[in-house]
C-alpha cells in the first residue's frame, strides 16, 4: 500500500510523521511556491463564499491534484495493492469547522468510499495572504443566463444543454472539468 503525505500551502510534517516513512507531496495555490493553478471559470461568485465554502474548494483541488499526481503503481494494480493511504496537511480558514471530529470522519469515509483508499487530515491555520480580489471564478457577465447545466462533452450531457435550450428556451452556463486538451478541444467545439 503506497503511503504519502500531503503538504498544501507551505505546510509543514505534523509531529509524529518523518518524511523518511512515506513519499512527501507538496501542493500550493498560493505564494513563492506555488504549483497548482486553481483556475474556475464560472460566474463571479468568490466574494460570497464563506471562509468553509472557500476552504472546501481548496481541499478539493487538494483532494485531485494529489490523486493524479500519487501512481497506484503498475497499471494491473488490484486488491490492497491498488488502495492508497494519504494524509493531508490542509490550512484552513475555518479550522474549528474541519478539526469537528464527525466532519473530520465524514469527510475522510465519503473520500475513502469514492476512491477505495484511505484518508486522514491535520488541519492547521491558513496564513497565506491573499489578494483581495481573486481571479478564479470571475468571468464576463451573465446575467443573460437563466440555468446552470453539468456538460462533460458527452452525449447525455450534450442532449441535456439542447433539450434546455431548444425545448424550454433556457440559456445555460456550461460547467465542466477539463482535466485533458482533447476534451478540452471536444468540450469547446461542441459549445460552437
Amino acid at each position: 500500500m503506497t503511503t504519502a503525505i500531503i503538504l498544501c500551502e507551505g505546510a509543514t510534517l505534523p509531529v509524529g510523521f518523518r518524511e523518511s516513512d512515506s513519499r512527501v507531496l507538496r501542493i500550493a495555490a498560493h505564494g513563492a511556491e506555488a504549483n497548482l493553478r486553481l483556475e474556475m471559470p464560472g460566474p463571479s461568485i468568490y466574494q460570497n463564499l464563506g471562509a468553509v465554502a472557500l476552504d472546501l474548494v481548496h481541499l478539493a483541488a487538494y483532494v485531485y491534484t494529489a490523486d493524479r499526481l500519487l501512481s497506484r503503481g503498475a497499471k494491473d494494480v488490484y486488491g490492497e495493492r491498488w488502495k492508497r493511504r494519504l494524509h493531508f496537511v490542509v490550512p484552513v480558514r475555518a479550522r474549528a469547522v474541519w478539526e469537528a471530529s464527525e466532519v473530520t470522519r465524514l469527510l475522510g469515509q465519503t473520500l475513502g468510499f469514492l476512491s477505495d483508499d484511505s484518508y486522514t487530515f491535520t488541519f492547521v491555520d491558513f496564513q497565506q495572504d491573499e489578494p483581495t480580489q481573486q481571479t478564479y471564478l470571475a468571468l464576463p457577465d451573465y446575467d443573460s443566463a437563466t440555468s446552470v447545466a453539468l456538460f462533460s462533452g458527452g452525449l447525455d450531457s450534450l442532449a441535456g444543454v439542447v433539450w434546455d435550450h431548444v425545448a424550454n428556451g433556457e440559456r445555460p452556463i456550461l460547467v465542466s472539468h477539463r482535466p485533458a486538451f482533447v476534451i478540452s478541444k471536444r468540450q469547446k467545439d461542441l459549445v460552437k
